[in-house]
This record gives C-alpha cells, sequence and structure tokens, in this order.
C-alpha cells in the first residue's frame, strides 16, 4: 500500500488553493454486468489522487467531491453540471475507468451500471463527451482543466495531424481559451491488473509527491504533461495527449519539490 504524502508547502498562486476552485474525480472501477471488466486500480488512483491534490495543491474538502462508481450516467452528468456552475475561479474535472465507442465514434466514459452500448440507447448507458461539453459550456471559471484517464480519451483532442481523419466539433472538447485537456490515450490507455494505480494518474501523482528534477520551481499543468509524457515513454505505455486553450497551459498546480533551489 502507497503511504500517504505529507502535506507540502502550497505556493499562493496554486490555482487549485483558490476559494473560488472546485474538484471533481470520478472514478469507475465496478460494474453490476459482466460486459466490461473491473478495473481495481480505479478506486485507489482516485483515493490517492484525492490525497495529493489536498496535501500539495492545496484543495480543501469543501471543496473537493469524489464519485466512485457512480451508479449512472445522470448521476455523473448532475456533479459536472453542478460543479460547473459553482466554480468560480477553477475547476478541475478528471475521470478514470473505462472509455468507449459508441456511435459515430463518440467517446463515452462508464459508470457502474454501463455493459455493452446499444444503438439509440448509448446515451442512456453511460455519459457522453457531448454531454460534458454541455455541462462545462455552463462554468464561468476562466480556467477549466479536464483529465481523462480512459481509452480512447484522446479523441476528446482534435486530430493528431493534417493526415489523422477530421472527427465531428461534436466528438471533441473545444479549444478555447482557459481550458486543458490532458488524456491518457488515443487508443488503449494502461491499468495493469495487479497495479495500484493507473500509468498516467499513477506518474501524475509520483510528479506531485517526488517532483520533476528537470522542471521549474512551480509545477504548472504544461510542466506535468512534459514530465508524464517522458516518464510513460521511457516505461513504453501509451503516450498523453494535451490540448491547450491560449494561456492555460501556465496554470500552477504546485511547488516542485525536486526543483534546484533559487
Amino acid at each position: 500500500m502507497t503511504p500517504g504524502p505529507t502535506p507540502g508547502r502550497t505556493p499562493k498562486t496554486a490555482a487549485l488553493a483558490a476559494p473560488g476552485a472546485r474538484v471533481l474525480l470520478i472514478g469507475t472501477g465496478t460494474h453490476d454486468g459482466p460486459d466490461l471488466p473491473p478495473v481495481p486500480a480505479v478506486p485507489r488512483t482516485v483515493t490517492a489522487l484525492a490525497d495529493r491534490l489536498r496535501a500539495r495543491c492545496g484543495v480543501t474538502d469543501d471543496r473537493l467531491r469524489v464519485l466512485i462508481d457512480p451508479p449512472d450516467a445522470r448521476t455523473m452528468a448532475a456533479a459536472i453540471t453542478e460543479e460547473a456552475r459553482r466554480a468560480e475561479s477553477a475547476l478541475l474535472l478528471y475521470y478514470a475507468g473505462h472509455g468507449l465507442l459508441g456511435p459515430g465514434d463518440e467517446l463515452y466514459f462508464a459508470a457502474r451500471g454501463t455493459g455493452r452500448l446499444t444503438p439509440g440507447m448509448a446515451a442512456h448507458q453511460a455519459l457522453s463527451l457531448t454531454s460534458v461539453r454541455e455541462a462545462l459550456s455552463l462554468c464561468r471559471a476562466p480556467s477549466i482543466v479536464v483529465m481523462l484517464d480512459c481509452c480512447y480519451s484522446g479523441r476528446a483532442v482534435g486530430p493528431l495531424s493534417a493526415d489523422t481523419p477530421a472527427r465531428s466539433p461534436l466528438h471533441q472538447l473545444p479549444a478555447v481559451q482557459g481550458m486543458y485537456l490532458l488524456a491518457s490515450a488515443e487508443q488503449l490507455a494502461l491499468a495493469p491488473e495487479h497495479a495500484e494505480h493507473t500509468a498516467l494518474t499513477g506518474e501524475l501523482i509520483r510528479l506531485l509527491d517526488q517532483g520533476d528534477p528537470r522542471g521549474a520551481r512551480l509545477l504548472t499543468l504544461d510542466g506535468a504533461y512534459d514530465y508524464l509524457f517522458r516518464s510513460l515513454r521511457d516505461r513504453q505505455g501509451p503516450l498523453p495527449r494535451r490540448q491547450a486553450g491560449d494561456g492555460s497551459g501556465g496554470l500552477v498546480l504546485t511547488a516542485n519539490p525536486a526543483a534546484s533551489p533559487p
């Protein structure tokens, strides 16, 4: 079992420590039916990430909401909508679990009651990316961070290159000012059966705990992405993707515990 984090000093510029910031962590690791295999690492990962956000990033319990194994898509959508409305300065939305492709290759996020998606019923069986977009459109916070640790999450980002077939804009999150999207994989994400944490979030937890010796004094979203990309590449894992609206990559998460003193 990974020991809990020791609280560190959170810089005043840490965005998630602000009184107007909201954090919503959603993880689905268990399913009612046989169609989707369980992902035991998910609840451990979500709990560990919540601990690090409290200890390292200054997130207080009254601004942190954790949903583990939500029963259905409606519950997930309601939570996202509520937190989007409540956020004033920043919103962090995180999901870990099964990512599924529905009609038209749209990305869906599994709840506990999700099984195989049925044509004509998919929107009632899992949470669609379209529903997430609609909920986030209600957020007036200048900074919105979306982290998707699931298969096919890279499809929420725009095409990799001019040679990549274009997807419908409805099947992506918009690249708007202030929004930062971090996705674990274009195809299959990694959550080994006996691993303590999922691959992407496990590396993020390591970063918050130990820092990045090659990073700047403050850990920003772009700095975190650079570390995650290097680390997962070195481990031959699925490479993360990002989509950054203007200026969003500079959002400060916390101090870098591994940075050299000034």
